[in-house]
């Protein structure tokens, strides 16, 4: 599959194959996390279970949804942001707790010449601010930096030292590329 095609995801979301994460829109970003990403799957039922302590032993379980228009929820459409980049519920059968579930703003800061220091510090506040005024009881920003390669000049060789006596001396050799 060449990088520009996708494939439909389990609901409709489209998977982009062979993108970089630098490149993708915020829509395949968000569903290639749901999607595509099993350790941040992962990493969301962690913070979860540890927010509220409902472990999968005694029977809980999440929904995530991503990419819901704010109107979907019946929100004004003029408020912030515009869709719950993520949105986790937890239920126990059939039965889902709405007042534990979680809003995840994703922001991803792509490091790209020329602009190798972007700073991270209140991208995504205002879109939380806005989950939050919205009535999310919990809510949370996600930021995902993404690099380019970057320079050659920023790049070291890869090294390995080992001790060669019980003194501590040491050799160090390089092992692989810049």
């Amino acid at each position: 599959m060449a990088a520009s095609e996708t494939s439909e995801g389990g609901s409709g979301f489209k998977r982009t194959a062979g993108k970089q994460l630098y490149d993708m829109t915020e829509h395949e970003l968000v569903s290639e996390i749901l999607f595509g990403s099993a350790r941040l799957y992962e990493f969301f039922g962690f913070v979860m279970t540890d927010v509220h302590g409902l472990k999968a032993a005694d029977g809980w379980e999440y929904v995530f949804l991503g990419n819901i228009p704010r109107t979907d929820l019946g929100l004004s459409r003029l408020g912030q942001p515009g869709d719950i980049d993520l949105l986790i519920i937890p239920h126990q059968g059939n039965k889902f707790h709405l007042g534990k579930a979680a809003a995840i703003e994703i922001k991803r800061l792509s490091l790209k010449a020329p602009r190798w220091n972007k700073s991270t510090d209140r991208l995504g506040i205002t879109q939380a601010n806005g989950l939050l005024e919205a009535g999310f009881p919990y809510v949370g920003i996600l930021h995902l930096i993404v690099h380019d390669r970057g320079p050659d000049e920023n790049h070291k060789p890869m090294m390995a030292a080992r001790v060669v006596d019980q003194d501590g001396t040491m050799e160090i050799e390089v092992t692989g590329p810049h």
